[in-house]
C-alpha cells in the first residue's frame, strides 16, 4: 500500500515536467493574452453594472409592490368591517321584523310599491290630468 502511494506522488510530481515540454511561449503571445484578459475583465465589469442596474430597478419595482400589497390589504379589513357591520345590522332588522308582524307587512308593502329612484321613472311635476286624478 505504501509503495502504491510513492508511486502516485512521483507520478504528480513528474506531471509538471511533461507539461514543460511544450513549446515556449513568445512575448508577443504573451501580450495577446494579456489584452485578450483585459477585454474579458472589462466585459465581465459592463455585465456586473448592468445587473446591478437590474437589480436596483427591480428592488424599486418590489417596493412599489409591497407598498400597494399594504394599501390593498388596509382596504380589505376596512371593507371587511363594514360588511361586518351591515350583516349585524340586517341580521338585526330582520329579527326585528319577526317580532313585530305589522312593521312587517308595512316593511313588505313599502319595498314592493317603492318608487325606483331613476330620471326616467320620476313622477311629473305637474299632473296632467289633475281634477279627474284627484277624485278617483
Amino acid at each position: 500500500m505504501q509503495r502504491v502511494w510513492i508511486g502516485l506522488a512521483l507520478a504528480v510530481l513528474g506531471l509538471p515536467g511533461l507539461a514543460r515540454a511544450d513549446e515556449e511561449v513568445k512575448p508577443e503571445q504573451w501580450q495577446q493574452m494579456y489584452k485578450d484578459t483585459l477585454v474579458q475583465l472589462k466585459a465581465a465589469q459592463d455585465r456586473k453594472a448592468e445587473l446591478a442596474a437590474t437589480v436596483a430597478d427591480l428592488q424599486k419595482q418590489l417596493q412599489a409592490a409591497n407598498a400597494l400589497n399594504d394599501q390593498l390589504r388596509r382596504q380589505t379589513i376596512d371593507f371587511a368591517d363594514k360588511t361586518y357591520f351591515l350583516r349585524s345590522y340586517y341580521a338585526a332588522w330582520l329579527q326585528f321584523v319577526a317580532t313585530r308582524p305589522t312593521v312587517k307587512v308595512d316593511w313588505d308593502l313599502f319595498l314592493n310599491n317603492a318608487m325606483p329612484l331613476t330620471p326616467a321613472s320620476e313622477a311629473p311635476f305637474i299632473d296632467p290630468e289633475w281634477p279627474l286624478s284627484a277624485k278617483g
